[in-house]
């Protein structure tokens, strides 16, 4: 049986909490929490957008109740950590900014059901994305919840905002500030609520503003300013490369404009909270533990109950029906009474004062991510069991009451990697069996006769699992094996498996399903249970049922070809490749390039590569010898004429969002869209997200332009795919999004990707 013990925080984070949120510190913002009930809510529209240290001030210095509305998890940003894409991202960006909202002191993070789609250039394209009515109705609904006296907009909602996306946060902001009010409108969001103020951020402080915050004020009990502690939790959310620079000390502001108030209007004020009346216990989400004011000596921290945690077997997911024990333990004040609050079904006996026995009733539901979408092209997700909040309900909550009051948390445990570090997680309960397919479509050309899929398969049994996985197969279709044992020896082990696909004769272009099936002790898993983390994060496991779509397209490649491919920030181009039964191997750049025809260059490779600046020179001689250099797109630490001749992107390089933007061949004849594939403007539709990211902005006469596409309003780009001659071989700048066509098989571009590695 499995034991565990959890840790029992004053405040409620994944991890121990962080050093403003213990001892003195910790206890001193207790004090200005209970002296006020004022609650403000920041509204932005991804995450990494907030003014952290804005809302690091409220919080840490005023004792504001901090709550953070973002409209979309960030699915669509670039990722420079993992390999986790679109929905995936969505989850990693998600848990990356509650990271950085324990930093800041916002107690609440809440999303719409709206998705980031790609870049905006305007908010009109955002809002033929976003049903805008629906988007208003999920803040509303959101606001008469959480009941904030003040709204604070990030974005002016104004095209100086710079993304459409952020543009519509702020005209929706400003929107909400009625509309929480109007039961007409909104009769079914919850009971109406009027905030007293909405503020706009204005990033030009000669636009006019009402408050500028000096959020670099030095805060002797926190021993750093507002804004570096706002930095450090903006480092978090590391997949967007927040993580470089260092908050330093010093002046920082921020400049935001009134524009409604229920309380009067002000052309300058000094603080938020003017005019705000302060109605004592009003607040509607009362933190448990916090019941402290005088009773709590912040200059004697023992004064106040903590828990201690130590190393004991345990695991990180358990699966229905199994059973396992837990221990509570409270230093420093006596509990009076322990409960653990659990789902209905959950069996949990109390052993002892603090030691319970726990099983997991067998339809115990999955601690998984209550968002989904059909389909990537689809603008919103469709909810089960939950709504705005960041994470899926946990099964388990230990709540302990004592002498101070009552505090509660949720129930954890923890797991050793193998360098022997041990990571805190939250319970979370999966299936036995996982199964998943690497990409979520594959290419078979109808060249040729059979098609290769793999499955991952994994386990979250505690001990020895064995069964089958086989492929649900359209009729006439076949695969090889027809069914594959697995067997693990204990939880999270994974293991690959290989089928062999044979369509039927006379196959033509089109897509089909693959699904993956499982038999395990009787009983069929056909989805998959995927973490989304990185170390210090909390974990969203997303499930999505193991579905491989295959699509059989007329797409040629030329013979003869060995690719090397320098893998950059993580991208599934090289299962294209495999697919197309090109031959490739994963290399470094040092490594021998002689057994290559082609070097092509992963995504942002310069940004996440330091060994690649190095081994410039040999990408460029082996270009000169003949063979053919391909970089894909890259970020502007790629602005140092790393190519064969001058060429320059800028701090802020183009990029084309719409991906059904008008394309046009600058050079039809050109032997890259003749062969093997003719490439005709077809080719060109169906794609997914985006056309291409980070153009060139000028280039050397060497250098030949290829495609030229524009956003609507935008000034047509040439820059997006360069080539040039170089010595006996080529080299080629292509910026088009293959890592996000490829994944997906879009047809068109599976062909013209084709010719570009065909050259």
């Amino acid at each position: 049986m499995r034991k565990l013990l959890f840790l029992l925080p004053l405040l409620l984070p994944a991890q121990e909490p962080i050093a403003e949120d213990r001892g003195a510190a910790g206890l001193r913002r207790a004090q200005l929490s209970a002296k006020t009930s004022i609650r403000a809510m920041h509204i932005a529209a991804h995450p990494d957008d907030e003014d952290g240290a804005t809302i690091t001030m409220l919080a840490r210095k005023h004792g504001v109740d901090m709550s953070m509305l973002i409209l979309n998890r960030g699915e669509s940003g670039a990722n420079l950590v993992t390999n986790d894409f679109f929905d995936a991202l969505g989850a990693l960006r998600t848990v990356e900014v509650l990271k950085s909202a324990e930093y800041y002191g916002a107690r609440r993070v809440y999303f719409t059901r709206f998705i980031d789609y790609g870049y905006s250039k305007n908010v009109g394209e955002t809002f033929r994305q976003w049903k805008r009515e629906e988007v208003l109705a999920d803040m509303v609904r959101i606001i008469r919840a959480e009941k904030p006296h003040i709204l604070i907009s990030r974005w002016s909602g104004t095209p100086q905002d710079g993304h459409g996306n952020h543009e519509a946060s702020g005209i929706l902001a400003q929107e909400a500030f009625a509309a929480a009010a109007d039961m007409q409108r909104f009769p079914n969001a919850g009971p109406a609520w009027q905030p007293l103020k909405l503020y706009v951020g204005t990033r030009n402080p000669f636009d006019g503003f009402t408050i500028k915050t000096e959020t670099g004020e030095h805060d002797p009990v926190l021993g750093r300013s507002y804004a570096q502690i706002a930095r450090e939790g903006l480092r978090f959310q590391r997949s967007q490369a927040t993580g470089g620079a260092v908050g330093r000390p010093g002046p920082q502001s921020s400049y935001y404009r009134l524009t409604q108030s229920k309380v009067g209007l002000a052309d300058k004020e000094q603080s938020f909270l003017e005019r705000i009346p302060d109605a004592p216990n009003a607040n509607p989400w009362p933190e448990p533990g916090l019941t402290v004011e005088a009773r709590v000596d912040p200059r004697n921290p023992a004064t106040g109950p903590f828990a201690a945690f130590r190393a004991a077997e345990t695991f990180a997911v358990a699966v229905p029906g199994q059973t396992f024990k837990a221990t509570v333990k409270l230093h420093g004040a006596p509990a009076t009474k322990i409960e653990l609050l659990a789902a209905p079904g959950y069996q949990i006996t109390e052993n002892e004062p603090g030691r319970f026995t726990i099983k997991v009733p067998e339809n115990a539901a999955y601690t998984k991510a209550y968002w989904s979408r059909a389909s990537i092209r689809e603008p919103k997700y469709e909810l089960a069991g939950g709504f705005a909040t960041p994470l899926p309900e946990p099964p388990i909550r230990v709540r302990v009451h004592h002498a101070k009051g009552v505090m509660e948390t949720t129930l954890k445990t923890s797991t050793v990697d193998a360098t022997q570090i041990e990571h805190l997680h939250e319970l979370a309960v999966g299936p036995p069996i996982t199964l998943q397919f690497p990409t979520e479509a594959g290419i078979l050309p109808l060249t040729k006769r059979t098609h290769q899929v793999q499955v991952l398969v994994g386990t979250n049994v505690d001990g020895p699992a064995a069964g089958t996985v086989r492929l649900a197969l359209p009729a006439g279709w076949r695969a090889e094996p027809a069914e594959a044992p697995f067997s693990f020896a204990r939880e999270r082990e994974q293991a690959k498996m290989t089928f062999t696909l044979t369509p039927p004769a006379g196959l033509a272009a089109g897509e089909i399903a693959v699904r993956a099936v499982a038999r395990y002790q009787g009983q069929e898993y056909a989805a998959s249970f995927q973490p989304v983390t990185y170390p210090g994060l909390q974990t969203i496991y997303l499930s999505k049922p193991a579905v491989h779509r295959v699509r059989a397209m007329d797409v040629q490649v030329r013979s003869g070809l060995r690719i090397g491919y320098l893998m950059g920030s993580g991208d599934d181009v090289p299962e294209a490749l495999a697919q197309l039964g090109v031959p490739y191997d994963l290399i470094t750049p040092a490594a021998d390039f002689s057994k290559y025809t082609t070097i092509l260059l992963g995504i942002r490779a310069y940004a996440v590569r330091p060994d690649l600046p190095a081994n410039n020179a040999r990408l460029l001689e082996f270009a000169k010898n003949g063979g053919t250099v391909i970089v894909q797109y890259n970020t502007p630490e790629f602005d140092k004429n790393y190519g064969p001749y001058p060429y320059t992107m800028g701090r802020n390089p183009e990029e084309v969002s719409e991906e059904d933007s008008p394309v046009r061949l600058l050079e039809p004849a050109a032997p890259v869209f003749q062969a093997p594939n003719r490439i005709t403007l077809q080719d060109f539709e169906g794609w997914v997200e985006q056309r291409g990211s980070k153009f060139f902005t000028t280039w050397d006469p060497q250098y030949r332009a290829l495609v030229e596409t524009q956003d609507t309003g935008q000034a047509p780009q040439r820059g997006i795919w360069l080539e040039a001659s170089y010595g006996k071989g080529k080299w080629v700048y292509c910026a088009l999004a293959w890592y996000r066509q490829l994944p997906y098989a879009v047809p068109g571009a599976t062909r013209l990707f084709a010719n570009l590695i065909s050259q």
